[in-house]
């Protein structure tokens, strides 16, 4: 049983912490940050479509963030233009959401 938990230790430690990839800066404590993931040229859009991805530790991920999953969501046929908003908790949970835009 030590070997098992001396194991898990070593694993954790060695794990990446959970962190937000496409953020520009990451806090240490905590981040929230919002910013264009990708844009078409077309202002507007009376829809809005989200779909999330979530890690803890940076050892466990679950989800769906594609922008297929976004753009069911949302109802969107026609995309305008792409947000994302990223979270990080301690390193402990961290979270991306694809925010589509359209109509």
């Amino acid at each position: 049983m030590k070997k098992v938990i001396l194991v898990f230790l070593v694993a954790l430690v060695l794990a990446s912490c959970a962190t937000v990839n496409y953020a520009p800066v990451n806090g240490a404590f905590y981040t929230e940050i919002k910013g264009p993931f990708g844009v078409t040229g077309e202002p507007g859009g009376s829809k809005i479509g989200e779909a999330k991805c979530t890690t803890y530790l940076g050892m466990w991920a679950t989800g769906d963030c594609s922008l297929e999953a976004a753009m069911t969501q949302g109802g969107i046929t026609k995309i305008t233009h792409v947000d994302f908003v990223g979270k990080s908790v301690l390193g402990v949970v961290a979270s991306f959401t694809l925010v589509a835009h359209g109509d």
